[in-house]
C-alpha cells in the first residue's frame, strides 16, 4: 500500500551494513566516518578485543576479519546536531520509540534531543519480545509492564499511536524504531502459526516481519482517521540489508554485516500524499540524504 501512495526507492542504501551507523547517519545527515560511529555500538561490560596500531591508527585485532576494524565508539556524540535537535528547535514534539543502539547513559534519546523515549537503551535488541520484555532486571526503559505476553511489535505500535494522538494538534516528528525484526527470533503466536502452515521455514522471521507490516498499517490507518495523512512525511526504511540465511537477498551479493549489496540495498518508500505523487524511483540514494533532504 506505501509503494502504491509513495515513491519506491529501488537503489536505496544504508550508510552501513550494521545497525548503528546507518542510524546516526540518518539522524545526523552525515557520514558514519564523519559522526564518528563506523561500527555497531557494544554493550558496556563486554570483553574487550586486543588492539593493534597500524600506521599510527589503532584497530581492532581481530583475526575472524578480513579488514581491520576501528575500535567500536561508545555513542553518538553529543555534540552531532540531529534530527531530533533540529525540529525541536522549530517547535516539533519528538519521540523516540523502539529501538537505539546509539550509546547508553548520557547519550539516550532523551540527551539527543528527543522529548520522550520509550524503549530506547544501549544494546541493540531486547531480552525477549514479550512483556516484560527482559530478565534479570533487563527491560525496556518507557515500557513497563503491562500485559504479561505482549508483543512489542504491538506493544510500540500502541505507545506510536498515543503519540500521534498527543500531538495531533501540533507539528511532530515520531522516530519508530522497532526492534523487529532482530533477533531473538520470537513471533506473535498466531502469525508464527500462520506461517509455519503456509511451510514457512522460518516462521518466526516471517512472523516478525509480518507484525512490522500490520504495524504500518494501523498507523497510516490512524493518520487517515485524524485528518493528517495529507501533512505527514512518512519515511519507511532499513538499517541494513536481511539477514541471511535468515531471509534470501538473492540475486544480491551477502547480506547483514557484509559491505556487499546484500548487506547494503535496503527497502525505502516515502509517501507524503498531495505533495509526492506515486512513482518508482531508480535514483540512487541512502541514509545519509534524509536529514539534509
Amino acid at each position: 500500500a506505501l509503494c502504491n501512495q509513495g515513491v519506491k526507492f529501488t537503489n536505496a542504501y544504508a550508510a552501513a551494513a550494521v545497525c548503528s551507523p546507518t542510524r546516526a547517519s540518518l539522524l545526523t545527515g552525515r557520514h558514519p566516518s564523519r559522526n564518528g560511529v563506523s561500527d555497531w555500538i557494544r554493550p558496556p561490560g563486554g570483553s574487550p578485543k586486543p588492539r593493534v596500531v597500524r600506521g599510527g591508527t589503532e584497530y581492532l585485532d581481530d583475526p575472524e576479519r578480513l579488514l581491520l576494524v576501528p575500535p567500536p565508539p561508545r555513542g553518538l556524540p553529543l555534540e552531532e546536531v540531529t534530527l531530533a535537535e533540529a525540529l525541536s528547535r522549530d517547535g516539533y514534539a519528538t519521540g523516540h520509540i523502539g529501538k537505539w543502539h546509539l550509546g547508553g547513559r548520557h547519550a539516550l534519546p532523551l540527551d539527543q534531543g528527543f522529548d520522550s523515549n520509550q524503549g530506547g537503551q544501549v544494546f541493540g535488541q531486547p531480552a525477549s519480545y514479550f512483556d516484560p520484555y527482559g530478565r534479570k532486571g533487563r527491560g525496556l526503559p518507557g515500557l513497563p509492564p503491562r500485559k504479561p505476553g505482549e508483543h512489542l511489535t504491538d506493544r510500540e505500535t500502541d505507545e506510536a499511536v498515543r503519540f500521534i494522538w498527543q500531538n495531533r494538534d501540533r507539528p511532530f516528528f515520531l522516530n519508530l524504531w522497532h526492534h523487529a525484526v532482530h533477533a531473538p527470533l520470537q513471533g506473535r503466536a498466531d502469525l508464527v502459526e500462520k506461517y509455519a502452515q503456509l511451510g514457512q521455514r522460518q516462521a518466526h522471521y516471517a512472523a516478525m516481519v509480518a507484525g512490522v507490516d500490520e504495524s504500518i498499517g494501523t498507523l497510516m490507518g490512524v493518520l487517515d482517521e485524524l485528518g493528517l495523512s495529507q501533512n505527514t512525511l512518512v519515511i519507511f526504511t532499513s538499517d541494513n540489508g536481511g539477514r541471511t540465511p535468515l531471509g534470501d537477498n538473492a540475486p544480491l551479493r551477502g547480506g547483514k554485516g557484509l559491505p556487499y549489496e546484500g548487506g547494503l540495498r535496503v527497502p525505502q518508500i516515502v509517501r507524503f500524499p498531495g505533495r509526492i505523487p506515486p512513482a518508482i524511483s531508480l535514483v540512487p540514494v541512502t541514509s545519509v540524504d534524509l536529514f539534509p533532504t
